[in-house]
């Protein structure tokens, strides 16, 4: 744990003229449990710094409870031991917070360094959005049984497309949001109804369609793309998921 915290105060310090106060970072912030659903009453959580990828974890090869409460309730008191006392373990503020977009923890730990004159930002952890995607899929699923249904490859397949929009785009809200519709035809299409007008052009394109297209040539084949009825329920659910808001929280692309 404490070498956690000293890798990240060199790496932050370099080409400062003081290293003495406290250092401004950000981390990724998770809570699990051992069963779903917040009934378990064995969990924990994790500190990963998105500078350096090293966990804030303690050196001892048992742990013990430090927590009798509920399941929900966990992470924010947690969350608020760990951030009041980074300064005083590892001379490091935890000024970027990156979540699960679940709001409890961070409304817990906002206002803890505001006696330094210090905001934290709230953003997306991309790994996050991109599991939300396959929940928000595999609930579509469930509520759309039979004919035209999503299967799970393809969930993992758009699940990972969108998560490729967004690390690609970095920075570029617009570029992230076409990348993202993008893809979502790029899965969709069949051999018989190509939906490859809005990919990249030209030989060098990430879409092998395209690049056939280019070169002339016929060497991909499309797979069983997506029935009309499930690209119909998913293009509500993939303008929720392209949301400014949502996306703006992920330019930085942390995590």
């Amino acid at each position: 744990m404490k070498k956690a915290g000293q890798d990240v105060n060199a790496l932050k310090s370099q080409g400062t003229s003081s290293a003495t106060g406290p250092v401004n970072c950000g981390i990724s912030w998770d809570g699990t449990w051992q069963k779903r659903g917040y009934s378990s009453r064995n969990g924990c959580v994790t500190v990963i710094s998105v500078d350096t990828g090293r966990t804030w974890r303690a050196e001892h090869t048992k742990c013990k409870a430090n927590f009798w409460g509920s399941a929900p309730a966990m992470e924010p008191k947690r969350a608020d031991r760990i951030f009041r006392r980074s300064v005083e373990k590892h001379n490091l503020r935890y000024t970027e917070f990156y979540g699960d977009g679940d709001s409890k923890s961070f409304t817990r730990v906002k206002g803890v360094y505001e006696d330094d004159g210090i905001e934290m930002e709230n953003k997306e952890c991309i790994g996050h959005v991109q599991k939300r995607v396959g929940t928000a899929l595999h609930k579509l699923k469930q509520e759309n049984p039979g004919k035209g249904k999503l299967t799970d490859s393809q969930i993992d397949k758009l699940q990972n497309y969108y998560g490729i929009a967004i690390r690609s785009n970095v920075g570029n809200l617009a570029g992230m949001k076409k990348a993202i519709h993008t893809s979502l035809m790029h899965c969709a299409s069949t051999e018989q109804r190509p939906l490859h007008d809005h990919c990249p052009t030209g030989s060098a394109s990430c879409c092998r369609y395209q690049q056939d297209k280019a070169n002339q040539t016929k060497l991909y084949k499309h797979g069983p793309g997506l029935p009309l009825e499930a690209i119909t329920k998913l293009k509500p659910e993939y303008v929720r998921l392209s949301n400014d808001i949502l996306l703006e929280k992920c330019l930085y692309g942390k995590m």
